[in-house]
């Protein structure tokens, strides 16, 4: 019987045990990163009534007899299942999702925790609520942290400062317009006449005088009916006649010894009278343009015989063999230049360079033609040389058309052109009146311009901008560095940007054999170089050409200001990093985690710490997302993985474990008070 008392209460300790491992589990349902505890039973022992016995001839073998003395709870181990997240808000407040633990040391010796509920401490080292200093890893001035840091204490002062650096790298990037055109001037006179020759086709030429209007005139149906008051005849254009010519002639052999036509010098029809009061006809009913050409005649009284009376003066559009003394304007006015005049490129500027009284033709002749004045003008204007664009055309509407070479640098402005005896005081002023010039198109270059901000080792800011222009190679831009201050470039403030057909980069060059950008920031403080990278040649890294929008920027420059601490963040790599005032964000630190390969082994030392034993091994260190594989979770912390529903259902079953080993022992107690009885 005694035996079953002390079974009985070997039952309550271990039942007690468990009941002591539950009540740890509810009470520490709030804590934050604690595991949760298990307790694993076991036999104590067994007292052995009788040793097993093997067969011996007919007699088959004897199993062991044994009588269990008791049991006890043999482990209680912790479980490291995964415990939710709590949103904290406060940055210091870090979670592991997956395996590992924080490191943190007392100044001694290192513990490990899940709780990770850390903050700064007056002197700015990451600590726990013990005041442990967390571990990890500080990165240099650089904010870099080299594979050859130590592990130690995580320090961010609120006083921390990044102090101000001078640019020293920009990298540019995005693309160039290979659609974008480079055009060239293009300016134009009014459109120019010549005065008719007696054999041309009526039909297309300028009637000069009432009708102001080019003839139309359709072969077979447009007639012109003249005569005077003793009769009239009609005469078909393209039966009748032809020519003004033809017209003249059919005129004086149809109204012989009443009155005569004759083309004269200024392209017109002249009728004389061969009588005294002849009214003359001249009508047109078909064609409108035609009937006011002669509307001067038509009616007209000549009233004396030899009178005369002239028709609309007849020109053609300007051609280039037309000579320059029977030039007309676009209305059909004499231009009124003669024989001996001079014309003279009295001003105009091209790009930078202004030319002034330029001698384009002297002393012109009654043969001198507009492809003489056209060839000069090209000479005075582009040289024996030109570039391909550079260019004077006389074109068929009878206008001078100036081309100038791409781009602004080549605009062309002020063309004034002058004739007479003496084209500065002398002049022809209906020459004048008629060769101004009108921009039919501006000058355009293909420019894009890129601005960053630049530092000096001050600090100080300056405000750099990079101009790309495009050339007439294809592929080719130019570019130009400056800044918009007082600041002064000091060398490699030029150079130019080859892309190849597919749009990649092929070179990126500095004239002069420069090498970097550099320039002098006015302040006193030494000059700034600065290395420009426009990405890897052949690759699409950097800069592109394509035909898309320019959007040429620079991504990078390493510069800064002087910048104050504003805030810190970490990253699921536990990367902590610090932002400041300047705009600049740099790391700071990186926290370190620890891995076992029997968490379970680690003894707990308090305050949701753990210690390794050798059960656990020694720790694996590294960092989340490296070799162990975890995330930090900033802002959060990890809650205790305790299940309520499953620790009350132990918590009932350890219960009615104990009630019923009381019940154990309270019977071996009735029982032995019957024995005691017997002796009665």
């Amino acid at each position: 019987m005694i035996k079953s008392i002390f079974n009985g209460l070997s039952g309550v300790r271990a039942h007690q045990v468990q009941m002591d491992a539950i009540g740890s589990n509810i009470a520490n349902i709030n804590t934050v990163g604690y595991k949760a505890t298990q307790v694993t039973f076991e036999e104590a022992f067994s007292l052995t009534l009788r040793n097993a016995d093997g067969p011996r001839g007919l007699r088959s073998g004897i199993n062991p007899t044994q009588v269990g003395l008791g049991s006890r709870a043999k482990i209680i181990k912790s479980t490291f299942t995964q415990g939710g997240l709590q949103e904290t808000g406060n940055v210091t407040d870090v979670a592991i999702i997956g395996s590992g633990f924080f490191v943190v040391n007392d100044g001694t010796r290192d513990y490990y925790t899940r709780a990770g509920n850390f903050h700064l401490d007056s002197d700015g080292l990451l600590v726990n609520n013990q005041g442990f200093r967390v571990q990890g890893k500080q990165a240099n001035a650089d904010g870099v942290i080299p594979p050859e840091a130590t592990i130690g204490s995580i320090s961010l002062p609120s006083t921390t400062q990044l102090p101000a650096a001078a640019t020293t790298a920009i990298s540019l990037s995005g693309n160039l317009d290979a659609s974008d055109p480079i055009l060239n001037t293009i300016t134009k006179t009014k459109s120019l006449l010549a005065t008719a020759e007696a054999t041309e086709d009526l039909n297309g030429l300028f009637a000069n005088g009432r009708s102001e209007a080019f003839l139309n005139l359709v072969s077979g149906v447009d007639t012109l009916t003249v005569g005077d008051q003793d009769g009239t005849q009609a005469f078909t254009y393209g039966v009748d006649f032809t020519s003004i010519e033809d017209l003249a002639n059919v005129i004086t052999d149809t109204f012989t010894g009443r009155f005569s036509a004759a083309v004269g010098t200024d392209g017109q029809i002249t009728f004389t009278s061969l009588a005294a009061n002849n009214t003359l006809i001249a009508q047109s009913n078909t064609s409108i343009s035609f009937n006011n050409a002669f509307e001067n005649i038509d009616g007209n009284i000549l009233l004396n015989t030899g009178d005369t009376i002239d028709s609309d003066n007849f020109a053609h559009t300007a051609q280039s063999t037309d000579v320059l003394t029977r030039l007309r304007n676009s209305q059909g006015d004499l231009l009124n230049l003669q024989a001996g005049d001079d014309i003279t490129l009295l001003s105009t500027t091209i790009g930078d360079n202004t030319l002034s009284n330029v001698s384009l033709l002297a002393d012109i002749t009654a043969t001198t033609t507009l492809e003489e004045l056209r060839a000069a003008l090209q000479t005075s204007l582009f040289g024996s040389n030109p570039q391909p664009e550079e260019k004077v055309v006389f074109e068929e509407d009878g206008r001078i058309s100036i081309e100038g070479a791409l781009g602004t640098e080549n605009a062309i402005s002020g063309i004034k052109i002058g004739a007479g005896p003496d084209p500065n005081d002398d002049t022809r002023s209906g020459f004048a009146a008629s060769i101004p010039f009108f921009e039919d198109q501006a000058a355009k270059d293909a420019i894009h311009v890129t601005t960053t901000t630049v530092f000096d080792q001050t600090g100080e800011a300056h405000t750099m901008h990079v101009t790309f222009k495009k050339t007439r190679d294809t592929g080719k831009w130019t570019w130009t560095a400056g800044l918009a201050g007082s600041e002064s470039v000091r060398n490699g403030g030029s150079g130019s940007i080859r892309l190849n057909r597919d749009g990649s980069l092929n070179s990126f060059e500095f004239d002069n054999s420069a090498t970097q950008f550099s320039f002098d920031p006015g302040n006193g403080t030494d000059a700034v170089k600065i290395d420009l990278f426009a990405g890897t040649e052949g690759d699409f890294d950097g800069m592109t050409q394509f035909a898309a929008p320019s959007t040429s920027v620079a991504i990078t420059q390493d510069g800064h200001a002087l910048g104050q601490l504003e805030t810190t963040s970490i990253d699921e790599n536990g990367v902590i990093s610090a932002n400041f005032s300047n705009g600049i964000r740099r790391t700071i630190a990186q926290l370190t985690l620890a891995q076992f390969n029997n968490p379970v082994g680690l003894v707990k030392a308090g305050n949701s710490l753990f210690s390794e034993t050798g059960s656990s091994g020694s720790p694996i260190i590294g960092e989340a997302g490296g070799s162990i594989q975890a995330q930090i979770a900033s802002g959060q912390l990890e809650q205790s993985n305790v299940d309520l529903a499953e620790e009350f259902t132990r918590l009932i079953i350890a219960q009615r474990g104990f009630q019923a080993n009381s019940r154990v022992i309270t019977t071996s107690s009735d029982i032995l008070n019957e024995l005691v009885n017997l002796k009665q």
